[in-house]
């Protein structure tokens, strides 16, 4: 079976745990000044993380550790880490970095005094089985291809697909497929291909209406 039947599978975010998840990451970001097609390492630094590459020994994508408790973690220069596999390409870092955040964002969604955050991704090819691991996947493809601006962009290109300017609705299925469409969002946003079809298969229905 390839990922994408995986994830057809696997997939058990309820849409409206989606949208709830979605509020969440927006406001997280819109509060902290967040823009993650920006240098993904600054902007976590604005808000006191440390990125770092690793080689884990175990069949590890990544780690967090925050311990507000103190000022910082044993010999590093911050209280707040994020650890990704070194051998991953750029897309998987930034996936799996932001997959990361999500569980401390969801920590301090839950309770803002929450000062400890350690979790780590142990899966690295497609959802876990482990439902809050899916729903952090959720929430870190949701800050690299926000809702709102995916939206936009679709309409836009719906309308620019039809000579007299109208638009013309694509259904998820022609949009994943849609090559030219799927490399524009891809250059745009910096992520691979397999992102933006799960995107838009998370975010539209077979009609391609936002869910």
């Amino acid at each position: 079976m390839n990922f994408e039947g995986r994830y057809r599978l696997m997939m058990k975010v309820a849409v409206k745990r989606r949208a709830e998840l979605e509020t969440i990451v927006k406001d997280f970001c819109l509060q902290n000044k967040l823009n993650m097609k920006e240098d993904l390492f600054k902007e976590l630094n604005k808000i006191g993380f440390l990125v770092y590459g690793v080689k884990f020994r175990k069949q590890l994508s990544g780690m967090i550790l925050v311990n507000e408790y103190a000022d910082k973690i044993e010999d590093f220069e911050s209280n707040k880490l994020i650890f990704y596999n070194d051998r991953f390409d750029v897309y998987n870092v930034r996936f799996v970095v932001l997959h990361e955040l999500a569980h401390y964002i969801y920590d301090k969604y839950e309770n803002k005094n929450q000062k400890l955050t350690i979790a780590m991704r142990d899966h690295t090819v497609g959802y876990s089985n482990n439902i809050d691991e899916q729903e952090k996947d959720y929430m870190a493809a949701a800050m690299l291809i926000p809702l709102v601006e995916l939206d936009e962009r679709v309409r836009v290109y719906e309308e620019n697909k039809n000579p007299n300017g109208q638009r013309v609705r694509l259904s998820c299925d022609e949009l994943k497929n849609d090559d030219y469409f799927v490399q524009s969002i891809q250059r745009e946003y910096r992520v691979d291909a397999t992102l933006v079809s799960r995107r838009i298969e998370e975010l539209f229905d077979e009609k391609g209406v936002v869910y």
